[in-house]
């Protein structure tokens, strides 16, 4: 009897657990974002990455780990969230090593609060699978701001805090969430210019003491478990308090010894980044400006860490299969000429476009760029077609004789046998209705 109670008990418990989960999964709301990251790497084979890039969504837009394999061959994929502070990283490696342990782990420095506020907490506790290393987190996180039992306990059972939320759902919350399987990378394609408002400092500010406490307790671990840890400071149009506080928190990095820091945040020109076209907002990047931080960085890694070319290896098959979707995805908004490591780093202006429909098609004109040897003329027939390449020109002038309402990019290059590429309007010019 007793043993057939204990049966029936087990099935018990693993019936109502297997409901909760359910029920769980369906009240809360994890960021789409944080959860495709998150889950993407879990996708991920076992002891097949180079490198696990941490950090917040500094992370998940600067880096593309599609386009850093197709380029050179490595395996970097982000482990990161939305929001997630510098504080957790320590929490981070723990949980990337159970998959992979042999890795390098890079780390982000920029992403510095003051205090972890619930929809912050929200995103980087939701989107992982419960675990003891996820308690471990949760306790860390809330450690870091003294959190309440209570809510300590909100963040360990979902189902606490989101109960109310009944009389809210819908049928897409009984869904699970659609993610891209693109191993993190992302496709950012706006265009904002934030060159007047980039501010270079070296000023560093004070932190207060629980930040330097959490920095610390990073540093500590990587040192105790012999983490090979790369730090990174990423470019933002940041200044004052903001600006000051990641200088802050480099400098403490660099003063405790043992780590380097690549700091790319003084220096955006050595990426190649333009301020004017690069950047999805004024702290991230979009797709243009992802791809030349991911070219830099990854012949920096390559450089200094020996990560060898895997393409063609049948293990990393996936990474081929992953890479062609994702070449089809971003083919309405990223130029076959992107795809060249380096080759869009000359600082040569965009050209100024106007296209008009004349009699016998369309008309698109164009203002010099000046150092410019000659023009790519590139042309899209909707907004989710790939763009072609139409002309190769010394003229600022070129007649479609096709009447489609076409958008249109002119690329201005330099040299003959080598060429360097310009500047270019990023979502491209279309006729006026």
């Amino acid at each position: 009897m007793r043993i057939k109670r204990l049966i029936r008990f087990i099935a018990f418990v693993a019936v109502f657990s297997l409901l909760l989960a359910w029920v769980t999964s369906v009240m809360k709301q994890p960021e789409t974002t944080s959860l495709t990251v998150v889950s993407n790497f879990y996708e991920t084979a076992p002891k097949t990455l180079d490198a696990v890039y941490i950090g917040s969504s500094t992370t998940i837009k600067f880096w593309n780990s599609m386009l850093a394999w197709e380029s050179f061959g490595i395996t970097v994929q982000p482990l990161a969230t939305n929001r997630n502070p510098v504080y957790t990283a320590a929490d981070f490696i723990r949980e990337a090593r159970k998959r992979q342990p042999d890795a390098l782990f890079i780390v982000n420095l920029n992403t510095v609060s003051e205090s972890l506020e619930a929809p912050t907490l929200r995103a980087v506790i939701d989107s992982f699978p419960f675990s003891l290393q996820k308690l471990r987190l949760i306790k860390d996180m809330c450690d870091f701001d003294d959190r309440s039992l209570d809510e300590r306990l909100q963040y360990v059972f979902p189902i606490i805090r989101y109960h109310t939320r009944w009389n809210e759902l819908t049928t897409e919350d009984f869904s699970a969430p659609e993610i891209e399987h693109y191993k993190g990378a992302a496709i950012l394609r706006k265009t904002v210019d934030v060159s007047e408002n980039y501010h270079y400092s070296e000023k560093a500010g004070e932190l207060l003491p629980n930040q330097v406490a959490a920095i610390d307790s990073v540093l500590d671990f990587c040192d105790r478990e012999h983490v090979k840890v790369l730090f990174v400071v990423v470019p933002q149009a940041k200044k004052g308090q903001k600006l000051e506080s990641i200088n802050a928190v480099q400098k403490q990095v660099e003063e405790h010894g043992g780590y380097p820091v690549l700091d790319l945040f003084h220096d955006p020109e050595a990426i190649g980044l333009d301020l004017t076209c690069d950047f999805y907002d004024a702290s991230h990047t979009n797709i243009h400006g992802s791809a030349k931080f991911t070219y830099y960085v990854s012949d920096y890694l390559i450089k200094n860490y020996g990560f060898t070319d895997k393409r063609g290896l049948e293990e990393y098959s996936s990474w081929d299969e992953t890479l062609q979707s994702y070449n089809e995805e971003i083919a309405s908004c990223f130029l076959d000429i992107e795809h060249i490591p380096f080759a869009n780093t000359a600082y040569m202006s965009a050209p100024q476009i106007t296209v008009e429909r004349v009699k016998k098609g369309i008309d698109v004109s164009w203002t010099e760029s000046e150092g410019a040897d000659g023009y790519l003329v590139y042309r899209k027939i909707s907004s989710n077609a790939p763009y072609t390449l139409m002309l190769d020109t010394t003229d600022t002038h070129y007649s479609d004789p096709d009447e489609y309402r076409s958008f249109y990019i002119v690329v201005p290059y330099c040299g003959t046998d080598e060429r360097e590429y310009g500047s270019f309007i990023r979502e491209g010019v279309r006729v006026a209705e």
